[in-house]
């Protein structure tokens, strides 16, 4: 006659606790997985909270496809003052295309800025704007929102 042996207490206790460590490592994954790069995100939207600024344009002048166009940027009253590296200046001229203008200048600090002397292939009849900061690896473009 065989003798039946359970498992002791304590091996089954080890086992419980590796399946307790193995499921939560799982989960670590997963939810890691799911927020992993926001929290550098967060760091450049508080960056960019309450920069303000409006684009118009100011003046072109030129002939069918050779425009030179000055835009003024001005910081709204009650936006912070917080650096900026750039923008990018979107033109539309009626249809479809658009012509990005970046300056590097921190335009930000200041209350009114002109850029002069924007070449276009056509007439824009208006101009938005996209503010940016670098990213830590000071190559990488952040546009704020």
């Amino acid at each position: 006659m065989m003798n039946k042996r359970g498992l002791s207490g304590i091996v089954t206790a080890l086992i419980l606790i590796v399946l307790v460590l193995v499921a939560a490592g799982i989960v670590w994954a997963i939810v890691g997985s799911i927020t992993g790069g926001s929290e550098e995100d967060i760091n450049y939207n508080q960056q960019c909270l309450g920069i303000l600024i409006n684009a118009q344009l100011d003046e072109c002048t030129g002939t069918t496809d050779d425009y030179s166009c000055s835009v003024i940027l001005e910081r709204q009253s009650g936006s912070s003052g917080g650096e900026i590296d750039g923008v990018e200046l979107v033109f539309d001229d009626g249809s479809e295309s658009t012509v990005p203008v970046y300056s590097e200048d921190n335009i930000g600090a200041k209350k009114l800025t002109t850029i002069d002397n924007i070449a276009l292939d056509s007439e824009p009849t208006s101009v938005d704007i996209r503010v940016y900061i670098y990213e830590d690896d000071g190559t990488t473009k952040y546009f704020c929102s």
